[in-house]
């Protein structure tokens, strides 16, 4: 499970992707766990990695879910194609 905290901005994006790509290609787990927390503000940089993460994943047979406490985040990231 990786957990994100506090708000994601395009510098912190680049440290998000970096985390989700060695997971995917390094860890290889047939499933990704994400947990946003509450308050956490994502930016569209942020939104991108998620989104790029989850095409990479489905690519390698790997599931990628999102547990998201705000409500408007989860349907934010349910358009974007991350459930």
């Amino acid at each position: 499970m990786i957990t994100v905290t506090g708000p994601v901005a395009e510098t912190d994006s680049d440290q998000l992707r970096t985390i989700l790509v060695a997971a995917i290609w390094h860890e290889r787990p047939s499933e990704i766990l994400i947990d946003i927390d509450s308050g956490v503000a994502l930016d569209a940089t942020a939104v991108g990695a998620l989104v790029a993460a989850a095409g990479i994943a489905k690519d390698q047979q790997m599931s990628l879910g999102v547990r998201c406490a705000d409500p408007e985040l989860a349907r934010l990231l349910a358009d974007a194609g991350i459930a």
